[in-house]
């Protein structure tokens, strides 16, 4: 492989590590309706489950940049 393609991978793995913490896995769900609509099995990804933590507001005391900070161990 290339050093591009190196360094884009390894961007990719760094940047799971660190939000793999934060983010709630959400499954996908088989829409019976939209398979039988189209023929084929349709799955759907049910992002209104998804829970980020920076979704939540950060303490009053802490700019919200140091508050993500703090919550990936960065800062």
């Amino acid at each position: 492989m290339s050093a591009l393609v190196d360094e884009i991978l390894r961007n990719i793995r760094d940047a799971r590590r660190v939000l793999a913490p934060i983010i709630h896995r959400t499954h996908l769900d088989h829409s019976l309706t939209f398979s039988r609509m189209t023929g084929g099995d349709i799955y759907l990804k049910l992002e209104n489950l998804q829970n980020l933590i920076y979704a939540l507001p950060p303490p009053l005391a802490i700019t919200r940049k140091e508050w993500l900070l703090q919550l990936l161990n960065l800062g």
